[in-house]
């Protein structure tokens, strides 16, 4: 008889067990695939729920900076405004996941440096043309723009840098806002100030390699370089692809 109700307990007992495991395997902990993103001012990015208890909802520490829907186990990100955030994920069990959220400025989104053909029109000539490099750097939300070396024929000028260059954003195309900056730049060993105009764009091209076709992010710039002694006006325009970082 007593053996009867040790085994009856202790069959009672592993059924305990087992429902137990069984209701802890069931009570998921919240998990996203990543635990940070960077979406673009303007832009969107998404992140899945790998795992949870359904039930879903988000959260923005700060709406100003980015906001979240959620469809199903998918979170879609906003940029509303250049700065960082996060948003809390919640679940039926009261589980939570946080997911911190950078919005990137135009100028990050296009800070880089691009290689392509650099063409160098003086007056009544013919255009020059030679691979070069401009390198654009953030300047607070601005940018900062560098030809270094710049040069036509045998004459070498210096570096043209103009800084704090505006930049606005349409349908995917960044735009360097029309910027006018003096410059010192060197004829041989005489100084001379320079009056230099730049305006341009950074857009997403598709480009074909190896029969796959993929999309670069391309510099289009007009330069225009005036009140150059005994030269008056040079016409400089490039068109570049951002090198790999």
């Amino acid at each position: 008889m007593n053996k009867k109700i040790i085994n009856l307990f202790l069959a009672f007992s592993l059924s305990l067990f087992v429902f137990t495991a069984c209701s802890n395997d069931d009570d998921k902990d919240l998990v996203l695939e990543k635990s940070e993103v960077t979406v673009d001012l303007g832009g969107t990015t998404t992140v899945k729920i790998t795992k949870g208890n359904s039930g879903y909802k988000v959260t923005p520490a700060d709406a100003t900076v980015a906001t979240a829907t959620l469809e199903g186990n998918v979170i879609t990100i906003t940029g509303v405004k250049a700065g960082e955030t996060t948003i809390t994920v919640t679940d039926n069990e009261k589980k939570s996941a946080t997911l911190k959220v950078k919005v990137a400025t135009y100028a990050e989104q296009i800070a880089a440096t691009y290689n392509g053909d650099l063409s160098i029109t003086l007056p009544g000539g013919n255009p020059e043309v030679s691979k070069k490099d401009i390198v654009l750097a953030t300047s607070g939300e601005k940018v900062k723009l560098t030809l270094a070396n710049f040069s036509f024929g045998d004459t070498a000028l210096g570096d043209i840098v103009v800084d704090e260059i505006p930049l606005t954003k349409a349908e995917g195309t960044v735009t360097l806002t029309e910027t006018v900056a003096t410059v010192k730049l060197k004829i041989g060993e005489t100084e001379i100030n320079a009056k230099v105009t730049i305006t341009g764009t950074v857009s997403t091209k598709v480009k074909k390699a190896n029969l796959a076709v993929a999309t670069e992010q391309v510099l289009d710039l007009t330069i225009s370089v005036t009140e150059v002694p005994d030269l008056g006006s040079i016409a400089v325009t490039f068109s570049g692809a951002k090198k790999a970082s």
